[in-house]
């Protein structure tokens, strides 16, 4: 016997609706039927009790305001590819965060990709396909600031290939400093101000918004920290998807310098998540950092891995991070799959004298010395020629590696 509930509706007093008792007290089926009532949303009145054994289940309900799709519709829709916006890591409509500490130099890397996109340029080994509308929002910088930036990074060619005629065209700046002091300015974290960030992108035709940053750009976010106060932001970042906008939101880091600053929950809406450390080899005259890709949803790259950028006289400069190529030749040694430094340069798509480098610093270092990568080289080559040993039987003494290879 199923017991079930007989509720008022809050707007027909004396019309019925049946729900299961599971439902009491807010009824979904009874605010369903009265969708067209002002007050359909409030909680149901409890009536009175019935019982039944034959009354069959209600039908499953359905929210109205929410799409839903069968698998056989959306294996059927056709959908144009989505076109880089820049190659290979963020795509059209897609949401990208670079965090980095304070004066690391997340601003200069953020304006050089929007002069790459308005001019149709290259940063580095990124490029952008084709010159394109940019929306740059600006919370910081006073307009001569912003002048002097876009200037030291064409004439550096930092930015490299850019159309300076389509970037004075493309490149719309609005800056918090270049408006009265009493000016409405955007905030990223209204729904009102949402709307007119999306109505002013889509008046200029902009493929890319830029917002530097979250802290000037959000001004009624109440706490960063509160993963229920990030909602409107995720909110945002989606209104820009379904737009077609991608948008590079800048953040500050956390005080230790190792993640984005604020509630991890925004990271569920971001396709790409681009983090800025501090280089071993910064100065105070220069941008200068390591760059990591904390998350990506693309196809590696080999331009993706981490590198240190350091902005000069002559543009951004990009060198190995000694660190992570350590790191990596450590971890190529112990997989036992490679027998000389020149397959390990090949599968990390490196110089031979960087491999042999990098094992030198190691060996001076006492982090991994030479007889113990002669060793493990001797190790591969018994596995190679007896696939069938488990990496456990394989004893090879030092002498089997090949210590001409050093």
């Amino acid at each position: 016997m199923r017991l079930r509930v007989a509720t008022r509706c809050g707007r027909f007093d004396g019309e019925h609706r049946e729900l299961l008792a599971g439902d009491l007290g807010w009824g979904p089926e009874g605010a369903d039927d009265c969708a067209a009532c002002p007050q359909a949303s409030r909680p149901v009145r409890p009536f009175s009790l019935t019982s039944s054994n034959e009354e069959p289940l209600p039908k499953p309900h359905h929210h109205h305001d929410l799409k839903h799709l069968t698998a056989g519709t959306l294996l059927d829709t056709q959908s144009t590819p989505p076109e880089p916006i820049v190659s290979p890591w963020l795509m059209d409509g897609q949401a990208a965060l670079i965090w980095a500490a304070g004066g690391v130099g997340k601003s200069w890397l953020s304006m050089s990709l929007a002069i790459a996109v308005a001019g149709g340029g290259r940063v580095h080994e990124w490029e952008a396909p084709k010159a394109r509308k940019v929306l740059f929002l600006d919370g910081e910088m006073d307009q001569r600031d912003l002048a002097e930036r876009v200037r030291t990074l064409i004439d550096t060619k930092a930015v490299d290939g850019v159309d300076e005629g389509a970037l004075r065209e493309n490149l719309i700046f609005c800056a918090r400093q270049g408006q009265k002091p009493d000016a409405n300015f955007y905030d990223i974290a209204s729904p009102n101000s949402q709307g007119r960030i999306q109505r002013t992108a889509e008046a200029y035709g902009a493929d890319m918004l830029v917002v530097d940053n979250l802290s000037t750009v959000a001004d009624s976010l109440s706490d960063e920290n509160d993963a229920a106060a990030m909602t409107p932001i995720m909110q945002f970042l989606l209104r820009m998807k379904q737009a077609n906008i991608a948008t590079l939101l800048v953040h500050h880091a956390r005080k230790d310098g190792n993640d984005a600053r604020g509630s991890t929950k925004l990271d569920t809406t971001f396709n790409v998540k681009i983090g800025l450390k501090r280089s071993s080899i910064a100065s105070p005259e220069r941008a200068s950092f390591r760059i990591e890709f904390g998350k990506f949803r693309g196809k590696s790259d080999r331009s993706l891995e981490p590198v240190v950028w350091t902005l000069g006289d002559d543009g951004w400069s990009v060198e190995q991070d000694e660190d992570s190529l350590q790191d990596r030749v450590v971890a190529a040694i112990e997989s036992l799959r490679f027998v000389s430094q020149s397959e390990i340069a090949e599968a990390l798509n490196v110089n031979k004298s960087t491999v042999s480098r990098t094992m030198r610093k190691l060996d001076a270092s006492g982090r991994y010395t030479k007889d113990g990568a002669i060793t493990k080289f001797g190790q591969a080559k018994e596995l190679r020629a007896n696939p069938e040993l488990a990496i456990e039987d394989s004893e090879v003494a030092a002498e089997s590696g090949d210590e001409d290879d050093f």
